[in-house]
């Protein structure tokens, strides 16, 4: 299963028998100070390059359990490469893959990350 989701839109990240975190997923590039409070932005594990994508998780009832987020990718010039992490309400670590397109016309093509089910890290 994947979910799509656009720069500048919030949804919950799919993950199968538990509860399913919302996140905000930042405008492309966004750099605003008042955007950036409370965002985690995708690092590079090479280095401490950041990339251009950056997501805030939200809370309610249902995700407020998730905790200790962290996120590492890479951005090339139309499309980046990313892996979230998160701990989950049972104690486990869980990741997301994400793929991030932004090329051509916003209007008309899709700009956003698609992300994969989460899987345990091991």
């Amino acid at each position: 299963m994947k979910t799509s989701i656009k720069f500048a839109d919030i949804d919950a990240l799919p993950i199968e028998n538990l509860p399913k975190p919302k996140i905000y997923l930042l405008d492309f590039h966004s750099r605003s100070k008042a955007a950036l409070k409370g965002a985690i932005k995708f690092i590079s594990s090479d280095s401490e390059w950041d990339t251009g994508y950056l997501f805030s998780p939200l809370s309610d009832d249902q995700t407020n359990q998730w905790k200790d987020w962290k996120a590492e990718g890479l951005e090339d010039c139309e499309i980046g490469w990313g892996t979230i992490f998160a701990t989950a309400p049972n104690g486990k670590q869980y990741q997301w893959k994400v793929e991030f397109w932004h090329d051509g016309d916003r209007s008309k093509e899709f700009w956003g990350g698609h992300f994969q089910t989460a899987k345990e890290v091991n």
